[in-house]
Order: C-alpha cells, then sequence, then structure tokens
C-alpha cells in the first residue's frame, strides 16, 4: 500500500486508511475514514474564501469512532493561492 500526504493510503478495496493515535486506546493505529465530505464558501465581497473538511473515522484498534474537523482560510493561506481560487469561483 502506497501513503500519500499526511499519512493517507488507500486500502484494497476503495476505502482510505489513516495511522494516527487513538484517543481512546492511546495506541498509533490505522483508522478506517468511513465518511469524508469538503464543503466550501466564499464571500466575495470580502473577498475571504473557506474549506472544511469532515471525516468520520474508526480506529482499528479498538473500534471506537472519531469526528475529524480541518478549516483552512483565506487568512492561513498564502495570497497567490487564494487570488487563484478566487479566480476560479467566478
Amino acid at each position: 500500500m502506497a501513503f500519500g500526504q499526511n499519512g493517507v493510503g488507500a486500502m484494497s478495496h476503495g476505502e482510505k486508511e489513516v495511522f494516527l493515535k487513538c484517543r481512546q486506546c492511546s495506541e498509533t493505529t490505522r483508522h478506517i475514514v468511513l465518511k469524508e465530505e469538503e464543503v466550501s464558501n466564499i464571500d466575495e465581497e470580502e473577498a475571504v474564501y473557506e474549506t472544511c473538511h469532515y471525516r468520520v473515522l474508526q480506529c482499528s484498534g479498538c473500534n471506537s469512532g472519531i469526528f475529524q474537523e480541518t478549516i483552512h482560510t483565506s487568512e492561513s493561506w498564502a495570497p497567490e493561492k487564494v487570488a487563484a481560487l478566487l479566480q476560479k469561483s467566478w
């Protein structure tokens, strides 16, 4: 299995997985990505862009589930990336 950015790998039957420390069992284990969604919003008047990435993961060690949320805003990105995203939205 090949791992890409952020330790994410693709399992043979199309599921994604990540390796991270589980808060329940306190071990670094494989977590299966059960569901993921990405939502992008843009405020053209304020020129602010936001992307929210949501994932539901399940630990392969203890079977506990977690909800993961990652938010990126135009304030956290380089100006050239924000400009490129704004151009794509028009």
